[in-house]
C-alpha cells in the first residue's frame, strides 16, 4: 500500500479532487479535512503503479503534487 497526502486550497478546487479519488476503485480516502479553506487529504493507493498514476492525473488535472508519500508495505 502507497499513501498519497495532498494540501489544496478548498475555494481553488472545491471537491472535485475528492470526487476523482472516489471513482478510482484501487484508491481510498484514508482521511478528508477541511479547515480554514484548507483542504489536507491523504489517499491509500493498492500499489505503486496506482500511485503514480493518480500522482500524474492530479499534477495534469489540478496542479497538484503529494506534500508527502509514504510507502506502507
Amino acid at each position: 500500500m502507497y499513501e498519497l497526502q495532498f494540501k489544496y486550497d478548498f475555494k481553488t478546487f472545491g471537491g472535485k479532487p475528492k470526487r476523482d479519488i472516489e471513482k478510482i476503485p484501487e484508491c481510498k480516502i484514508n482521511y478528508y479535512q477541511v479547515e480554514n479553506d484548507s483542504v489536507f487529504i491523504s489517499v491509500m493507493c493498492i500499489d505503486k503503479e496506482i500511485a503514480e498514476k493518480l500522482k500524474h492525473y492530479f499534477a495534469i488535472r489540478f496542479e497538484l503534487f503529494p506534500s508527502k508519500e509514504i510507502s506502507a508495505t
